[in-house]
């Protein structure tokens, strides 16, 4: 009795599932932000909006996960976290589901085998719950579309060039898989993968193009003997894990990994060409193009060339255990695939690895709703942390005021009270606003220093806006409080006595906004005078 492709999906989604898990328990248990998740993508979207969309980062666009942040930053900021975790999860999920397509084909049970492969290669846990780490396995998607068959829908044809250029955009390895689109149309000959082809090569144009300022910032020479024995441990590792460290690289090590690789690369190219098993050809052909990818970003860093085992070699391990199980002669492989996979499940790195609790939803529940800007750490192996996700909070709580002052200007700006630090130099205000009602216009405030005796006497006028122009009266939520510092510099004023007065006005049409005390007296002239004495002496010094 033959299985349903259905049933094969299943069985494949809850073994991937299954080790996940396995590997990152925590990402299922207490999801949480890593690194670049929170400091760039996170933060980008909640500060950026849809600009984030198409802001580079590290030398390309990370296009599909700056979309989940982008969706994310609509979310409750306290479940983020778990939002990308799922986002990561689903990848996967959409993968299998790729594969288990009729445009591959496999047998069912082989689909199965490839799928499983996606999460019992040797590579460091990191790799699953980091959406940074998308570049790499939206990669796997490149590989797939290059040995897909050909749409048999105009619908299936607008599929392929939208994963393509989504899935490209997200990735650096465009820049070199782009040949695998060459060599699809080569051997095949088709109008469809001539265009897949021409869309691959503008997707990897566009991301050379910013790949360049971050190699002009790239210094250092590596010598041949780090890049030597970073290949070999690269190649060992695919076997044995990290107890390849533990093998000493001497000349007859080397020369046995290094006939190793060159043995069992070349018997696959070989076999692969001789059966024109153009699939197998292609996958192996985006293994090496990927490492060799790798090994010019990692040029210029020994240590993580030698001895790193994440995301950088992710794709010569899938693409060497997808070749192994797609060569012809199943039989003759079947002991060879179950010996690797073993390897590759019981290898020391690829043992379940759980992370500290960060307590992202505790520290943003702290800090939201009573501070301006949350910085929440998300690198959950650092210390002390060097990664943050940054915040505004919309404050909606007034702080502690050395000064409770309440006035109203116009409709919907109150002054709450103010903070006042009078030194030699200057006198250090902080004004706590206040929005009644949402705004449409940016509004400004003028700020002065007037003689005590003669009030019509200006000897210092500020035109503002909020936190000097970075948050416009206009991105006021109802009700909330803004805190906004302000400096009056004191070295040039002659010795006296003075009074701050400060009002509003409408900059679009020049008009001063009314402005009224706690109990709804209008000031005069609609300029606030503050309760608070600026004495200077000759010097421009307070006494």
């Amino acid at each position: 009795m033959r299985w349903p492709t259905w049933l094969w999906w299943m069985i494949c989604v809850g073994g991937v599932t299954a080790v996940l898990y396995w590997r990152r328990p925590d990402a299922f248990y207490n999801p949480q932000f890593w690194a670049e998740d929170g400091n760039i993508f996170f933060t980008n979207a909640y500060f950026l909006g849809d600009k984030s969309l198409i802001t580079p980062y590290a030398g390309y666009f990370h296009t599909l996960a700056r979309i989940v942040a982008w969706v994310g930053s609509y979310l409750p900021v306290q479940y983020a976290p778990h939002w990308y975790t799922a986002a990561a999860w689903g990848m996967f999920i959409f993968i299998i589901t790729y594969l288990f397509s009729a445009r591959f084909p496999f047998q069912n049970n082989l689909k199965f085998l490839l799928g499983l492969a996606l999460v019992v290669t040797t590579a460091d846990n990191e790799v699953y719950f980091n959406l940074a780490n998308w570049a790499t396995i939206t990669s796997i998607i490149w590989l797939l579309l290059a040995i897909s068959n050909e749409p048999d829908s105009h619908r299936q044809a607008i599929f392929d060039a939208a994963l393509l250029l989504l899935t490209g955009l997200n990735s650096p390895f465009s820049i070199s898989l782009w040949l695998l689109f060459l060599l699809r149309w080569i051997i095949r000959r088709t109008d469809h993968s001539l265009k897949l082809w021409l869309a691959s090569l503008l997707v990897a144009l566009i991301q050379i193009w910013h790949m360049f300022a971050r190699a002009a910032t790239e210094t250092g020479v590596l010598a041949f003997p780090v890049l030597r024995d970073g290949i070999l441990y690269r190649f060992g590792f695919l076997f044995l894990g990290e107890t390849i460290y533990g093998v000493p690289l001497t000349n007859i090590s080397r020369s046995l990994i290094l006939a190793a690789m060159i043995g069992l690369y070349g018997y696959l190219l070989w076999h692969a060409m001789k059966q024109k098993n153009w699939p197998v050809l292609t996958i192996l052909a985006g293994g090496i193009l990927s490492a060799t990818l790798s090994l010019y970003v990692m040029r210029y860093n020994p240590s993580g060339l030698m001895y790193s085992a994440g995301r950088h070699f992710y794709i010569p391990a899938v693409t060497l255990v997808w070749a192994l199980l797609l060569v012809t002669d199943t039989r003759k492989w079947l002991p060879l695939f179950a010996t690797f996979i073993a390897f590759l499940f019981l290898t020391p790195g690829s043992k379940n690895q759980v992370l500290p609790d960060m307590n992202w939803a505790e520290e943003t529940a702290k800090c939201i709703g009573t501070q301006p800007l949350c910085l929440i750490s998300t690198n959950p192996v650092l210390e002390p942390p060097v990664w943050w996700a940054a915040i505004d909070s919309h404050v909606f709580e007034a702080p502690a005021m050395d000064v409770v002052f309440v006035s109203q200007f116009g409709e919907h700006i109150e002054l709450l009270g103010y903070n006042a630090v009078q030194d030699d130099t200057a006198v250090h205000l902080q004004f706590v606003w206040r929005s009644s009602g949402k705004m449409q216009d940016d509004y400004k405030f003028l700020i002065q220093l007037v003689d005590d005796d003669d009030p019509n006497r200006i000897v210092i006028q500020n035109d503002l806006a909020p936190l000097d122009g970075q948050y416009p009266t206009s991105s006021w939520l109802e009700q909330e409080v803004v805190i906004d510092p302000v400096i009056l510099p004191l070295e040039t004023i002659p010795a006296g006595q003075y009074q701050i007065m400060v009002g509003w006005y409408n900059p679009q049409i020049g008009v001063q906004l009314t402005a009224y005390d706690a109990q709804q007296r209008r000031w005069k002239s609609d300029w606030v005078a503050l309760p608070l004495a600026v004495e200077v002496d000759g010097n421009g010094r307070h006494p």
